[in-house]
C-alpha cells in the first residue's frame, strides 16, 4: 500500500466548526435571496409547505433583467472597512 507524504500543516476539523461554517454560508445565501427577491429577480420559497404555491406563482412571474450593482458592493465594502 502506498504511503502518503507527511502533511505540512495539521488539519483541524470538528462537527461544531462545520456547523458554524454552514450557518455562515446559509446566512450569506439568505441575504442574497432576500436582496434578489426585493429587486424582483426571483421568487423565493422559504417555506417548503408553500412550494406548490410558489411554483404556481412562477408561471406568471416575469423577473426583472439582472443588473450588476458593482458600485453598491464597493460602497458596502468601503463602509465596512471604515468601521474597523
Amino acid at each position: 500500500m502506498p504511503r502518503r507524504p507527511p502533511r505540512s500543516k495539521p488539519l483541524y476539523s470538528s462537527a461544531a466548526s462545520d456547523v458554524y461554517k454552514r450557518q455562515q454560508n446559509n446566512d450569506h445565501q439568505v441575504q442574497i435571496m432576500e436582496r434578489f427577491d426585493k429587486q424582483g429577480y426571483i421568487i423565493p420559497c422559504t417555506d417548503l409547505s408553500k412550494l406548490d404555491e410558489t411554483v404556481n406563482n412562477a408561471y406568471n412571474f416575469e423577473p426583472k433583467e439582472y443588473v450588476a450593482d458593482k458600485q453598491g458592493i464597493i460602497d458596502e465594502i468601503t463602509d465596512f472597512i471604515n468601521t474597523l
